[in-house]
């Protein structure tokens, strides 16, 4: 065992360890993605940070519904659309008017109303969803809790609780979204 003794040990295995700690940061990086390089980058040519985009319901709504109100017992004019954008169903009236009553409601309905309708007489009530929150304006609803029974609905409806009286109705069709 002559020539193994003293210093020459120390240096190998100072190297060795060296090699084995050089190893180890390569599996290291290795197992949690990353590369030497990578970990080794100046900081100013770093990769810029990731943001999330919209998210595909955002881009792409599942079901977007939409209609032009007819007056029926009352003046009544706008447009009607519903988006469903995945967790959230929003409803919007635009360019939207009516003559003003005394307990307004939005309703949905499965089928199209006509002029001698009221929702308890000659037709099924509407599923009621919202007090209409003005007469006339551009008017945004959150109408998510519909969103299990949204396909079964066809028509929207502004009605005078009080009276039965239908002012306007809207049949609501799919429109189609072109990404």
């Amino acid at each position: 065992m002559a020539g193994f003794e003293g210093p020459p040990m120390k240096a190998r295995t100072s190297r060795s360890a060296a090699w084995l700690a050089a190893g180890l940061i390569v599996i290291g990086a290795g197992l949690t993605g990353c590369t030497i390089e990578t970990r080794l980058q100046p900081a100013s040519r770093a990769a810029a940070p990731v943001t999330a985009g919209p998210s595909p319901a955002a881009v792409h709504p599942a079901l977007v519904l939409s209609g032009k109100l007819v007056p029926l017992r009352a003046p009544t004019h706008g447009t009607v659309t519903i988006v469903n954008l995945g967790d959230t169903v929003n409803l919007t009236l635009e360019q939207f008017a009516t003559r003003p009553g005394r307990d307004l409601l939005l309703g949905l309905r499965p089928g199209p109303l006509n002029s001698n309708d009221t929702p308890g007489a000659a037709a099924p009530a509407p599923f009621e969803l919202v007090p209409l929150k003005a007469a006339s304006g551009n008017q945004t609803y959150n109408i998510s809790f519909v969103l299990p029974r949204l396909q079964e609905f066809h028509n929207l409806v502004i009605y005078d609780a009080a009276s039965g009286d239908v002012y306007g109705s809207a049949d609501l069709a799919e429109q189609v979204t072109v990404p």
